[in-house]
């Protein structure tokens, strides 16, 4: 009597591969999902002219420095001072926009400059959510990358509203510090 072997069972029938497989089409799914989102919060970042306030035109004048060969240094100073205070990242990431585009302009540069900012965007969420998903599940490593999308248009979102208050007239700002200042009273009334 021959005793027959059970035929042995294909690596895609495993229910462990099975798993694996739609674990991966999960993650991916919430891969697609955060390249949206990401796509959605740059919307209003995609138009207007690049911002030089504040650090960013500091940024942009060592970029071109750089660009121009003339070392790190601060041409809008008087006798081109020598740079320290300011980390060199993104002013080099300037030079090699300019160095690539022959022009220093910062309406040519300045596109390119938020395209590539838009792609390390892109990028830096996906990075979130795979280091995320090491250590949380999928749904909360989902979470923590939308939170992180959230946290890079708050300062964006926080600089247009406060531009916004800063430019109403006197009344309206009563009427939007008002409820800070009744709530703020009643958390901190004391009893005699």
């Amino acid at each position: 009597m021959s005793v027959t072997q059970p035929k042995a069972k294909e690596i895609g029938d495993r229910p462990e591969v099975l798993r694996d497989q739609r674990s991966r089409m999960q993650d991916a799914a919430c891969l697609a999902v955060l390249i949206v989102v990401t796509v959605l919060s740059w919307i209003p970042r995609f138009r207007g002219p690049i911002d030089f306030r504040w650090d960013a035109g500091v940024y942009y004048v060592l970029g071109t420095s750089i660009a121009s060969g003339q070392g790190y240094r601060l041409l809008n100073e008087p006798g081109q001072i020598e740079a320290i205070q300011y980390p060199p990242g993104l002013p080099a990431l300037v030079a090699a926009h300019q160095i690539a585009l022959h022009s220093s302009d910062p309406r040519l540069v300045g596109r390119w400059l938020r395209r590539t900012w838009f792609l390390l965007s892109i990028g830096s969420v996906l990075f979130c959510f795979l280091l995320s998903r090491q250590f949380l599940s999928r749904g909360y490593a989902l979470l923590t990358a939308v939170a992180f999308v959230q946290m890079t248009m708050e300062g964006q979102f926080n600089e247009r509203f406060w531009n916004l208050v800063r430019n109403f007239p006197d009344k309206w700002r009563l009427v939007y510090s008002a409820p800070k200042a009744h709530v703020y009273a009643r958390n901190t009334h004391t009893l005699p």
